[in-house]
């Protein structure tokens, strides 16, 4: 959320090199953060690590995945979270 309260919006590209590192995506505590993509996501395969006491279970689906602090997030706080998209269909 912006300074007062309003939503913001950020594109990220990846790249299609799967040995690029994707861009820190930084989420503010108590806040929704929606990821999008372009194609569907596979919810058996989207995961992340450690969010245990951290984060609310990842909601994933369609194209989204969304993740929800339970508490504040200090900026030295990291977690990996692996995004598998759906195969074509």
């Amino acid at each position: 959320m912006g300074q007062n309260g309003e939503s913001r919006v950020r594109n990220l590209y990846l790249s299609d090199d799967p040995r690029d590192e994707a861009p820190r995506v930084n989420v503010g505590g108590c806040v929704a953060t929606v990821l999008r993509f372009e194609q569907a996501v596979d919810p058996v395969r989207t995961k992340m690590l450690g969010w245990e006491g951290w984060f609310e279970p990842l909601l994933v689906g369609g194209k989204s995945v969304v993740l929800v602090p339970l508490q504040k997030i200090a900026p030295e706080d990291r977690f990996l979270l692996r995004v598998a998209l759906a195969p074509n269909a």
